[in-house]
């Protein structure tokens, strides 16, 4: 995962292929319902996401000495 500042308020997201499904699998889930539980291989790679995530947005922070555009309440699982 890369995040790229493009403007003050928007950010460039490049995701391989593997952490896109990961991210449209959860997503379909919680759409559907989210009955029964995700599959722990799903949960994995979803936690690895988060960590890329976040390492990019302290990365970003770092550079631009500010927030990134950070929802509220976000968090690392």
């Amino acid at each position: 995962m890369q995040l790229e500042r493009v403007a003050t308020h928007r950010l460039r997201l490049e995701l391989h292929a593997m952490e896109l499904t990961a991210l449209m699998a959860a997503a379909r889930w919680v759409a559907d319902g989210a009955e029964g539980e995700l599959p722990s291989a799903a949960v994995d790679q979803l936690q690895q996401i988060l960590t890329g995530y976040e390492a990019q947005l302290a990365r970003l922070r770092d550079e631009t000495g500010g927030d990134t555009a950070r929802p509220s309440g976000s968090r690392v699982m």
